[in-house]
């Protein structure tokens, strides 16, 4: 019994990350959220902002403005555009979704890729 409910967590959790990794699952997500009258999504995205990213990083977040950054999974996120704002000249922020993969201002480029297809 306690291996069939393991099991059973296991394929739950497997599941769950495949869904993830489909633009399908991004797209459906934020398409209901449309429907619900929710437009601004960026306060939900798992709590990360530039702010926080410098928190944790601390004296190894080093941004100049030669730097080229890439921001996987950026979603609609305000990250790139925090990043740029700090001084660095080009940010590209990557997500697989297509309804995610927004326009962005001057300076932060949208890429509609999947991440795990680099090289």
């Amino acid at each position: 019994m306690i291996v069939r409910t393991l099991l059973a967590s296991l394929l739950a959790v497997a599941s769950s990350t495949v869904q993830v990794a489909q633009p399908g699952y991004w797209d459906e997500l934020y398409a209901e959220s449309l429907r619900m009258n929710v437009t601004d999504f960026h306060h939900s995205w798992q709590g990360v902002n530039f702010e926080k990213l410098a928190q944790v990083l601390g004296d190894r977040l080093q941004l100049r403005e030669d730097l080229i950054v890439l921001v996987l999974g950026s979603g609609d996120s305000l990250l790139p555009e925090e990043i740029h704002q700090k001084g660095v000249a080009e940010v590209i922020a990557m997500d697989l979704s297509p309804q995610l993969s927004r326009a962005r201002p001057p300076g932060v480029r949208s890429l509609m890729e999947d991440a795990r297809s680099q090289t």
